[in-house]
């Protein structure tokens, strides 16, 4: 499908670009570190840190409905890069460039039943 078959109300959100200010934020502490070099907890407490958008606030600009109105549209656009998990590119990677992102089909694995051979082993 062409972006310009898509409804006018959805098109300018269906490629999205980088946006936001993202920021380590401690669970203990509540310190805030830049996202700069990759970390897990925190090096003043030793708590887990969360990634936080510092302007998450322009996310409320857009209503539930029209979010997953959105997100059902973008899974028939063939960008590799808003596949899977990316496809709610704005609440979990606003700052990376989609160029940048590198998508290997995670989230797409199907549940298959395990013939009758390797079911006695398990």
């Amino acid at each position: 499908m062409r972006l310009d078959q898509f409804p006018e109300d959805v098109r300018p959100f269906l490629l999205p670009e980088p946006k936001g200010e993202m920021v380590y934020r401690c669970l203990g502490c509540h310190g805030e570190l830049d996202i700069g070099q990759l970390l897990y907890t925190c090096p003043e407490c030793g708590s887990v840190l969360m990634l936080e958008d510092k302007q998450e606030g322009r996310l409320h600009a857009v209503g539930g409905d029209q979010w997953r109105k959105i997100f059902d549209f973008r899974r028939m656009l063939n960008v590799q890069a808003l596949k899977g998990i990316f496809r709610y590119y704005e609440f979990i990677a606003p700052v990376i460039p989609l160029d940048q992102i590198v998508y290997l089909g995670e989230g797409h694995t199907p549940l298959v039943e395990a013939n009758p051979r390797l079911k006695k082993q398990v």
